[in-house]
């Protein structure tokens, strides 16, 4: 790599026929600057094509010395070079296009940015030099956690042509460390974009980038999408309660979607405190939901003997009278104009364990419409579907609903769920 980094350096291989240049790779760098030296220092033009043995001595020296990765030896050697008098262009373009690489990884960014910027001004780089010496002197500056010298020298190398995904995901980390985090957005969500459509993997640092360049700049919606994309590759346990919990605390969120907030943290293994787990469980008792919250009882270790006791007993005895009822209540349900009754009676009986008669009554319901909210009842529909292990019909359910509101963003929530369920690594 090197090797032919230093090869590009010197300039020369655009004047080599391809013979010349299969040659070049072969018997190596120093062959092919031998064969371009003059026997003697003799005076001459300083546009003559040759370098002089004066120059070709300390040049090969310190071409050696950065194949061997002594980057600041290298640079001393370069400046042996400047002290001889006379320069003719081709040693001045030789030794500042090494200098620019050995400067580079050297991490000396300004010398690299100084040679080439002589180098530009003699009209002395072509196209793909100019890439490769942008990329060096941009990630030179990156190392040095110099980040506006970053961004203008990895601008430069897009500006050029360049397409090298880590250069565009140095300038991102740039725009974020800076501070510009409309721009490490913008950048974050293009190189993406990129990737996804190209079957890339995106890396959790870019998506991490994305996600927390909108937690800066105060966007919900953008915080909730990038969050999104976060977790459908990454389902850490902490990115999932981070993004449950921006989703609740969106403007217009209802209370009465705290339950399936909860049920959502439940199934993606993040509802593990005592408290928060009897909560839940309060919350399907008030939702005249006492099978419901008899499960959720099951899964508490730990926290408030009393209360648990409480609701323990309060969750059993009215799952006890449910279980009596439930016929009649199915077909007071059935009887009434609107299909609130249906939906909230199926859904009981799914955790009452009569899976398949609750599903259909809650299909049922939602035909019939005159719900409270549509939007809901489908969210319902769905949870049972997903408690009941049916995870397509659970889809299905999901993705029939449409909206823009708080509901449907749990919905995407539940599918990216079924999709990749929450992972134990952090």
């Amino acid at each position: 790599m090197i090797a032919t980094r230093l090869l590009s350096a010197l300039g020369l291989l655009c004047a080599l026929s391809p013979a010349q240049l299969a040659e070049a790779h072969s018997a190596g760098t120093d062959k092919m600057l031998e064969s371009m030296m003059q026997d003697n220092d003799s005076q001459a033009s300083t546009d003559t094509p040759l370098m002089r043995l004066s120059v070709i001595k300390p040049l090969l020296a310190a071409q050696r010395l950065v194949k061997d990765g002594k980057f600041a030896e290298a640079l001393d050697k370069l400046h042996e070079i400047d002290a001889i008098p006379d320069h003719r262009k081709i040693e001045i373009d030789a030794v500042e296009r090494t200098r620019v690489v050995a400067a580079a990884d050297a991490d000396q960014p300004a010398v690299a940015a100084q040679s080439f910027a002589g180098l530009e001004a003699s009209g002395s780089l072509a196209g793909p030099q100019k890439l490769n010496f942008c990329d060096d002197i941009a990630s030179a500056y990156f190392r040095a956690s110099d980040y506006p010298a970053t961004i203008a020298w990895a601008s430069r190398y897009l500006a050029e042509g360049g397409d090298e995904t880590r250069v565009k995901s140095m300038l991102m980390q740039a725009y974020y460390f800076t501070a510009d985090y409309a721009a490490a957005g913008k950048s974050a969500a293009a190189l993406i974009a990129a990737e996804e459509q190209s079957g890339q993997t995106v890396t959790e640092s870019q998506l991490q980038i994305l996600a927390n360049s909108a937690i800066k700049q105060n966007d919900p919606k953008q915080v909730v999408a990038a969050l999104e994309k976060l977790v459908a590759a990454y389902p850490k346990p902490d990115y999932w309660a981070t993004l449950i919990r921006r989703v609740a605390a969106q403007p217009g969120f209802s209370s009465s979607l705290a339950i399936d907030v909860g049920r959502l943290r439940l199934a993606v293994g993040v509802l593990t405190n005592p408290d928060d787990v009897m909560d839940l469980a309060q919350q399907a008792l008030q939702a005249g939901l006492p099978a419901e919250a008899k499960l959720i009882l099951e899964k508490v270790s730990g926290g408030d003997a009393e209360r648990f006791r409480h609701l323990r007993d309060m969750a059993e005895r009215q799952t006890a009278e449910d279980m009596k009822t439930l016929p009649a209540s199915v077909k007071e349900a059935e009887a009434q104009k609107t299909g609130q009754g249906l939906v909230v009676t199926g859904l009981e009986s799914v955790f009452l364990g009569q899976t398949e008669q609750g599903l259909a009554a809650m299909e049922r319901g939602i035909a019939k419409g005159g719900l409270k909210s549509p939007d809901e009842a489908r969210l319902h529909l769905g949870e049972a579907y997903a408690f009941a292990g049916l995870a397509v019909k659970a889809a299905e359910a999901f993705r029939k609903i449409e909206g823009a509101g708080i509901a449907a963003d749990l919905a995407r929530l539940w599918l990216i769920s079924l999709d990749r369920p929450a992972s134990s690594s952090r």
